[in-house]
């Protein structure tokens, strides 16, 4: 493929068809299933019957988090305080503590690494209750952070959901 300044079914079906030129045909197309590029892998395929389109399985990984945290509130909110904590946090000594940043596109391709600042910095907060930790403030981590303790059970929830995903796309992978 060659970089392009805008793509659609079209440009990738062109591309696909003057690279079999050097290539050869090729047995599988592995995609995304993003719109543009789904319409051209589609019609090269008819065009070239041997060749079958393959889901990413990274991507079907994040479809289905998608699918099953998108409507959750619980979710909804947790994300929503960890982006105002992030802003919180930053530039102060509780910078360390900050949430991961969370993207706006391929947000569900990074919801293992929310989830384990999650559970790690829950962890964290019961660590300080029997033994202070002197490089925080802690009541300044408690007002910021505190928030979490209503998540400890969601956080879980979601780490399943994670644990049952994420080793279906590792293992095709290792």
């Amino acid at each position: 493929m060659l970089p392009v300044t805008h793509s659609n079914g079209e440009i990738v079906f062109q591309q696909l068809t003057q690279t079999v030129e050097k290539t050869g045909v090729p047995r599988e197309i592995i995609g995304d299933h993003g719109p543009d590029i789904k319409s051209g892998i589609e019609k090269f395929c008819q065009a070239n019957e041997h060749t079958c389109y393959v889901y990413d399985i990274k991507h079907k990984g994040a479809v289905i988090l998608k699918r099953e945290l998108k409507d959750d509130p619980h979710w909804s909110t947790f994300i929503q305080l960890a982006a105002q904590t992030s802003k919180r946090v930053q530039q102060t000594s509780l910078s360390a503590l900050a949430p991961p940043n969370q993207r706006s596109k391929s947000r569900y391709m990074n919801v293992h690494k929310l989830v384990k600042w999650g559970r790690e910095t829950l962890c964290y907060l019961d660590m300080l209750k029997s033994e202070p930790d002197n490089r925080f403030p802690p009541q300044q981590v408690h007002d910021k952070l505190g928030w979490l303790y209503e998540y400890r059970d969601h956080l879980v929830e979601w780490q399943d959901l994670i644990y049952v995903i994420n080793p279906t796309t590792q293992l095709l992978f290792t």
